[in-house]
């Protein structure tokens, strides 16, 4: 993985924030779309669910990423 595709580890404080903002505002935009409205508890909890499951997978990844190129 090339250095410029690791946000979370270069900025591993701003990193979560900035998922979710656009986990939020995707969220968002789609659910005006298609029901013309936008219900802020439901939006709020697809972006923390959402941080958590990316963040997560990221870090799981990494660690298996130097795990398998250690050998």
């Amino acid at each position: 993985m090339e250095q410029s595709d690791d946000i979370i580890g270069q900025y591993p404080v701003l990193a979560p924030g900035l998922i979710l903002g656009v986990a939020a505002a995707a969220y968002a935009v789609v659910s005006f779309v298609m029901r013309q409205t936008v219900d802020p508890l439901e939006v709020g909890l697809f972006a923390v669910v959402f941080a958590v499951v990316y963040v997560g997978f990221a870090v799981y990844a990494d660690s298996i990423e130097s795990a398998v190129g250690s050998n």
